[in-house]
């Protein structure tokens, strides 16, 4: 469409608005109070002055419409700038939203792969325990400032009292029996990160 047939339009539209916001109820108003003193006025009027008098209602009425309109052609190109400017700011807030998503969304992905990277790692067996552990406690942490970050603070201190839990094993308390008992508090924190990432995550 041509920018001065979209001018066109939108002064026509304004125009339209105008007219059935303030031109039509008094118009209206006018032809029945006229109607009324024709009818039971005391100067009773005649046919030919109903006429005129109609007549004259609707040419004020096409002579207000004419310049409503006219005023309306010089208003549309500054009223379809602004209207152009609305939707360009709303494409960019809808873009820049998606992105920002999709960014939340890739942060925690990579901390689920992170804390399952960690529990394989832990299955396949371990040299460096105390040196796992250190990496788990970070993973932790980012974790929980990622959800944070992102607005959760109640979802992030769950997690945390998740990381938290305490197997009910029983036995020596040697190497063994440590790597299965952080490795079952591994499974219920990953486990506490995906129920909120898939219900908080959109």
């Amino acid at each position: 469409m041509s920018y001065y047939l979209r001018v066109r339009n939108k002064a026509w539209e304004e125009t339209a608005l105008f007219a059935k916001k303030r031109l039509l109820f008094a118009c209206c108003m006018g032809v029945i109070v006229l109607s009324a003193n024709w009818y039971f006025g005391t100067a009773h009027l005649t046919a030919v002055d109903l006429v005129r008098n109609l007549l004259i209602f609707v040419v004020s009425y096409a002579f207000v419409w004419g310049v409503a309109f006219g005023i309306n052609v010089v208003r549309a190109p500054g009223l379809l700038d602004r209207e152009s400017a609305a939707e360009t700011f709303t494409l960019r807030e809808r873009v820049q939203s998606k992105a920002a998503i999709e960014t939340v969304r890739t942060r925690f992905a990579a901390l689920m792969n992170e804390g399952a990277d960690l529990a394989d790692t832990l299955r396949k067996g371990l040299k460096e325990f105390q040196y796992w552990l250190i990496q788990r406690a970070d993973w932790i942490k980012r974790t929980s400032q990622a959800l944070e970050d992102v607005g959760y603070p109640t979802e992030a201190s769950a997690f945390r009292q998740a990381t938290e839990y305490t197997p009910d094993f029983k036995g020596v308390a040697d190497s063994a029996f440590w790597h299965k008992f952080y490795g079952a508090q591994l499974e219920h924190s990953r486990s506490k990160l995906q129920e909120i990432v898939e219900r908080k995550i959109p």
